[in-house]
């Protein structure tokens, strides 16, 4: 009894490990990891290093929402926003439930002045997770729009 107990634990196990890592593949890849840790910094030489090694060692994972989210934002660090756009605008496309994906569309398209587009995209990521920083950053949106009401909603909302 103890021996078929201990196959069902290592089977579980290994099976476990195959899926993790299936689903989680790009987690365990230490590019990823350290692409992560060039975006972290916010910087720009960073941004740009992140960009480079993405385009050149994991072109093979264009097809990967992940991949353009972080190209995304290491253009973003590398204060080139018409590309992050594009970037993320292929994350949306490969996953349009990817609340994240829209946060960072609206704050991209509002440092473009996309005021009405960001609005748009802040109204999608709350639409897909309610979440007080998407709140937060839609009454930013809506106080440039001069929208006091809605502005003063959110805010109360992102408490």
């Amino acid at each position: 009894m103890l021996i078929i107990f201990e196959i069902r634990v290592i089977y579980f196990f290994f099976v476990w490990i195959f899926f993790s890592s299936q689903v989680f593949g790009q987690e365990t890849n230490p590019i990823y990891h350290e692409i992560d840790s060039l975006i972290s910094t916010k910087d720009l030489i960073n941004g740009i290093m992140a960009k480079t090694i993405l385009k050149e060692k994991l072109i093979n994972d264009t097809a990967k929402g992940d991949y353009w989210t972080k190209y995304s934002l290491a253009c973003i660090n590398s204060h080139d926003y018409t590309e992050a756009l594009g970037a993320i605008n292929k994350t949306i496309a490969l996953d349009n439930n990817n609340h994240s994906a829209y946060f960072v569309k609206g704050k991209i398209n509002n440092i473009l002045g996309n005021l009405k587009e960001s609005e748009i995209d802040f109204s999608n990521a709350i639409e897909i997770q309610s979440n007080g920083e998407y709140y937060y950053w839609r009454g930013i949106i809506q106080q440039q729009l001069v929208e006091k009401e809605k502005a003063q909603d959110d805010y109360q909302s992102a408490i």
